[in-house]
């Protein structure tokens, strides 16, 4: 049976207050700048502005944006199936739940967006079982490969979890849908990932567990390839689990997906500013990943939003950030993929999907987190950045942006700019103002759990929007302020909830301050 601890948090820092930012000294400006590369698709922009309000940032408290560059990986391998289409491969089946989308709990602020729930595979995906299932044949070269197909009964989307327990120098694992994604982790990948995980504290199954890709429909495909001269009993491979999906996030382009277009409808699209907001949109990510249920400790599938971050001396390393609600785990940040360049095909369509979009998987390590609240010190009530910095296992995909960051303060009035996915929907722009600062005490439940009058040593801004809201899904998301002076933006704040929507534009939002986060993180971003 899985022993599987994802609840098991990574290790924590102490996280220093605000005014520890006295400590810094002054920090020279420094990172890349924008070369130009393409954004991964056609980008529709109409040369239009997204219209917030520049402020005067303090640019020896930021940290400018870099665009990732081309990488390539020490060990290419095919990411496509060895074995013939007419090869033999056991299926595992599982029934359908009782429950379905429609039961799904509707998306709020303050939580992770439910998309699925993970369901245990049983006795019959065990190691000793797979062994029994994985019919081998012979390839060309003198290798061996066999596959085990995994059915989940009416779900719309489909992740598995294999226990590596043992894989020789040299094999692959394969996993593929019925829509023709392949993704391919050679054995030391998945060594490389098992180490990942044991050092931010995970330890047996938890360790060794790699998550694929999420395919969408029913199945998903484990193919397993040797080279020449091993034996297929050096191998030992478990599912003991998969994420049965009731929301489809591949979105292939032509088909009707379920959470494109499903925003509400005063969500303003990205595309239609993309010339403006080029570079927060190419940072900013869409994230799928697999986390504990608080209300019954049950591990389920979840969707928010994160944003790349570049760090002081612009290395290249893929810092990403996003709300401790949504990820305060090395067992949920171990699951995470991202969704980039995942947009709106152009301004005049605004419910069809950029072909660029690209999907990277491998999961996160864990750095760093701000709880969302903690109502255990009666003498700081009102507390929590809600942030998590995790570094992404793998590089991002090029033409993506290292977002810049700013640590200096915001004031009343101060124009702001958010980018995001709300509901899982392609990317969507808000503009506003911080109107003020405050702390929350307990989930989004439309705002009744933050203060509504805090001083500006409040953790979180108090965001009012001109045009455009946030919804369930958008929670992680970057809040960005653009300098006056040089008209690049930097990330100023996370999102944590609030109860502002389509049909409360007059409501508010609550971001995590970066300023206050930035000293956590500083060991990091600013080495």
């Amino acid at each position: 049976m899985n022993t599987m601890n994802p609840s098991l948090s990574f290790k924590r820092r102490a996280l220093w207050s605000a005014a520890a930012l006295a400590l810094c000294g002054t920090l020279a400006s420094c990172g890349g700048g924008d070369d130009g590369g393409s954004a991964g698709g056609g980008g529709g922009g109409t040369g239009s502005k997204a219209g917030e309000d520049p402020i005067a940032v303090n640019t020896s408290l930021a940290i400018a944006p870099m665009v990732a560059k081309s990488t390539v990986k020490a060990q290419e391998v095919a990411a496509q199936p060895v074995l013939g289409a007419d090869a033999p491969v056991a299926q595992i089946t599982l029934p359908a739940l009782a429950a379905t989308k429609a039961a799904l709990p509707a998306p709020q602020k303050g939580q992770a967006m439910r998309i699925g729930t993970v369901r245990a595979t049983g006795a019959q995906a065990g190691a000793d079982e797979v062994a029994k299932l994985l019919q081998w044949q012979l390839l060309p070269g003198g290798g061996q490969a066999a596959a085990l197909r995994f059915a989940s009964t009416g779900a719309a989307g489909v992740r598995l979890a294999v226990d590596v327990q043992s894989l020789p120098e040299g094999a692959v694992l394969r996993f593929y849908g019925d829509e023709g994604e392949v993704q391919a982790v050679p054995a030391a990948e998945a060594a490389r990932l098992r180490a990942i995980n044991e050092k931010a504290g995970l330890e047996g199954e938890a360790a060794r567990t790699v998550w694929s890709l999420p395919f969408d429909g029913e199945r998903a495909t484990l193919e397993v390839e040797l080279p020449a001269g091993v034996a297929p009993d050096a191998v030992a491979l478990a599912v003991p689990q998969l994420s049965h999906q009731m929301l489809t996030v591949q979105q292939a382009l032509e088909k009707d997906a379920s959470d494109i277009g499903s925003s509400g409808s005063c969500n303003l699209n990205a595309t239609c500013v993309y010339d403006d907001i080029n570079a927060e949109s190419r940072a900013v990510a869409k994230m799928i990943f697999n986390a504990i249920d608080p209300d019954d400790g049950r591990l389920k599938s979840y969707l928010c939003t994160g944003t790349l971050l570049n760090d002081a001396n612009s290395s290249g390393t893929p810092y990403f950030i996003t709300a401790n609600h949504c990820i305060s785990t090395q067992g949920a940040a171990a699951s995470l993929t991202t969704y980039w360049f995942f947009r709106a095909a152009s301004c005049g369509s605004p419910n069809r999907a950029d072909g660029g979009m690209k999907v990277l998987g491998g999961g996160a390590e864990g750095l760093i987190t701000s709880p969302a609240y903690d109502d255990t010190d009666p003498a700081n009530p009102y507390y929590g950045y809600d942030a998590t910095l995790l570094k992404l296992n793998n590089p991002p995909p090029a033409g993506a942006v290292y977002a810049g960051s700013y640590w200096g303060s915001l004031g009343t009035g101060d124009g702001t700019l958010g980018v995001h996915h709300p509901g899982g929907d392609l990317q969507k722009y808000s503009v506003g103002n911080v109107t003020g600062y405050t702390a929350c005490k307990s989930s989004s439940d439309g705002g009744s759990g933050c203060a509504r009058n805090g001083d500006s040593t409040y953790p979180l801004y108090r965001i009012g929007w001109k045009r455009g809201t946030t919804e369930g899904g958008s929670s992680g998301s970057a809040l960005f302020v653009r300098d006056q002076a040089t008209g690049t933006r930097y990330l100023a704040g996370v999102l944590h909830g609030g109860n502002a929507s389509c049909s409360n534009q007059g409501g508010f939002d609550a971001y995590g301050r970066f300023d206050g986060f930035f000293p956590a993180v500083q060991p990091w971003l600013q080495p």
